[in-house]
Formats: C-alpha cells, structure tokens, sequence
C-alpha cells in the first residue's frame, strides 16, 4: 500500500514539474534558449527563447527592434578575483566592428564562449561567502 502512495506521489510530483517548468531537462528546449544583451540599452535576457531557424539580431520584446545579440559572461573583477553573477557582455564582432571587446567591469578582453575562471576561485569564493 504504502508501494503505491509513493508511486502514485512521485508520478505526480513528475506532472506537476513538467508543467511548471515546461521543457525541463529537454535538451531540444534548452538549445532554443539563449543569453542575449541588448545593443542598445546593454540589457542582459538570460535565458531568452530562440525561434528554430532563426539568426541574431533577434527582436527585442519590449521594442520589437532586432537588437538582441548573444552576451558572453565575464566572471572577473576588477582586483582579478571572481564573482558569481557576471557581468554580460556585447562582442564588438557581433556589430561588424574590429578590435578586442573589452569587459565593461574588469578591463579584461572577452572572447565568444568567453572562458570561465578556474572553478578554485569559485570554490574558495563560497567558503568566504559561508564563513
């Protein structure tokens, strides 16, 4: 009996998360979302539904300007240490433009898939932040 409860406990525990988080552990719904900045406003969208088949610039929800870019996370301070919510970042390459994009916070240079800080920094990060 008890067999059952929990059964029929964890099945709905499974329909009531597909239907609060639609789409969750998909991997066809999580490569249709995406970071994005605005190009005007510098705005970050985290997580911003993509149309299949589509190309940035995206349009903005708000405006409906296609101004809307992938953002690049950069996880550096200014004092060379780590954060852990990023400063989102605009490629100059994205806009047509040359030269190096540099991070608005810390001064360094971003990349596309800009590279994470060794995970010891966030580790350590964390530590300080519990203790």
């Amino acid at each position: 009996m008890i067999g059952i409860a929990l059964a029929a406990f964890g099945f709905s525990g499974f329909l009531l998360a597909r239907t609060v988080w639609p789409g969750a552990g998909d991997p066809a719904y999580d490569s249709k979302r995406r970071n994005l900045i605005d190009s005007e406003t510098l705005q970050p969208f985290r997580d911003h539904p993509i149309k299949e088949g589509t190309i940035y610039p995206w349009p903005h929800p708000g405006t409906g300007k296609s101004t809307l870019y992938p953002a690049e996370a950069c996880y550096w301070t200014a004092d060379g240490r780590v954060k852990l919510e990023p400063t989102w970042v605009l490629l100059k390459t994205y806009l047509g433009e040359s030269g190096d994009t540099t991070c608005p916070d810390c001064g360094r240079k971003v990349v596309r898939h800009n590279p994470m800080p060794p995970t010891e920094m966030f580790v350590e990060l964390q530590k300080k932040m519990a203790g």
